[in-house]
């Protein structure tokens, strides 16, 4: 600690050699350490700013940013790199998305895509048997959308215009767009931003030794944002130490369960305890096509005086204030879970490898009788989807027990696997003679 005892100042050794600006992602400006008046609010721990004490804040006449030196420069926020001087490694042009008349060149895919528009005759037709992005991996049901004529490719035209470098709030480094089809040998990811599966496009930190990936569902907030669940404005929060926050209530309003992401949704009003997981935050809005509805579904708040059922599961929905998908014309309720599945951003025909083994995703929507029973969990498979290990046949009901089958599966080949293995060698030896 250092002191001015004239003057009553006091400072921590670390706070000396703070940098008089520093360039976080968080923010498109520099940031600049200075003496500021109380009155305002961190934009990152969203906390009130004492009165004289040094903070950093944006110079721009139109911008009002500031933030806790302590905020801005923990290790999760600011890479301590100085301004300006980013190495970031060499993208070719052609891997640029070109957006231009009719036939289109994306980087991630190897044919010419044409751009088509619902309520078209000829989007009718390439989407009669429905469709998904290969980006998000949700319905093309809306809007304009790129389409491969010579193997079905799919992307929403907004899919398609992403940027290949943004820099993100929730992460201190820049982040590069990859397909998942060109870079990730595994076919499937963990976005580090809400913890779901994913086998759509990835942005990843251009730094190879930081394992970051966000999905392009987490990548397109920008704060504050709204939810149609809710009335008031969301700003996201990341929840450092351990899973600490400043939100009191530790429960997410959109399932009942516990705030499990790394990054949660928040009210930005002060006087509302609104909080939502980040895999309720990214949950679409809105859902143009149901089997059990011709009116598009939207997502809403199941209110604690109703008594609804879901049409699908045909079981009634105990839980209240908790997100369900409705349409208020025909008084229709779905549960996000029956309408999605567990496994909303996994795609059915896609192969994936998880810690060297090979699966195959496979749909699970055919009748009750043909389904199978999950080979590590022995219940019933419900999901929409189910994972079908390779060379054995062994089916997992969710990636959770698939992950949990190979993790404690044994070193060496069990005592049945060695005696199949036996006589197997045994009748191909006295056959051959």
């Amino acid at each position: 600690m250092y002191t001015c005892v004239p003057c009553d100042f006091f400072v921590h050794r670390n706070c000396i050699f703070l940098p008089k600006n520093i360039k976080i992602t968080r923010h498109l400006h520099l940031l600049y350490l200075i003496f500021i008046t109380g009155g305002k609010y961190c934009k990152i721990c969203r906390e009130s700013i004492s009165e004289n004490y040094k903070v950093y804040t944006c110079r721009e006449t139109s911008c009002d940013y500031v933030a806790h030196a302590f905020c801005a420069t923990r290790s999760e926020v600011w890479d301590k790199q100085v301004p300006g001087i980013v190495f970031m490694p060499q993208l070719d042009d052609d891997d640029h998305v070109e957006i231009d008349g009719i036939a289109i060149d994306h980087f991630s895919h190897n044919h010419k895509l044409t751009r088509l528009h619902h309520g078209d005759d000829a989007a009718q037709e390439k989407m009669s048997g429905g469709q998904v992005c290969q980006s998000c991996i949700l319905p093309v049901d809306m809007g304009s959308f790129l389409y491969c004529k010579q193997c079905g490719f799919s992307l929403h035209d907004t899919c398609g215009r992403l940027p290949l470098r943004i820099e993100h709030m929730l992460h201190r480094h820049p982040l590069i767009l990859e397909g998942i089809t060109r870079k990730i040998k595994e076919g499937v990811f963990t976005c580090s931003v809400c913890n779901q599966d994913s086998c759509g496009f990835m942005y990843r930190c251009y730094r190879e030794d930081c394992e970051f990936y966000m999905d392009v569902k987490c990548a397109s907030f920008v704060e504050p944002f709204n939810h149609t669940a809710h009335q008031h404005p969301l700003s996201l929060e990341q929840q450092f130490d351990n899973g600490s926050s400043s939100n009191p209530y530790k429960k997410c309003m959109g399932c009942g369960g516990s705030l499990s992401s790394t990054v949660i949704a928040l009210c930005s009003d002060p006087y509302c305890y609104f909080s939502l997981d980040l895999r309720c935050a990214t949950l679409p809005g809105r859902l143009l096509k149901c089997s059990y509805d011709s009116h598009p579904l939207t997502l809403s708040l199941a209110t604690p005086s109703s008594s609804l059922w879901c049409e699908m599961c045909e079981e009634k929905m105990t839980k209240t204030n908790l997100l369900i998908y409705m349409c208020d014309a025909c008084c229709t309720t779905v549960h996000v879970e029956c309408l999605l599945g567990k496994h909303p951003y996994m795609k059915p025909g896609r192969k994936i490898e998880m810690n060297g083994v090979e699966v195959d995703i496979v749909s699970n929507k055919g009748s009750a009788a043909d389904r199978r029973s999950c080979h590590k969990c022995r219940s019933l498979c419900q999901d929409e989807l189910v994972f079908i290990k390779r060379y054995t046949g062994s089916c997992f009901c969710s990636t959770k027990c698939l992950r949990s089958f190979i993790e404690n599966r044994p070193l060496f080949p069990s005592h049945d696997a060695v005696e199949r293995f036996r006589k197997a060698y045994e009748n191909y030896f006295r056959d051959s003679i």
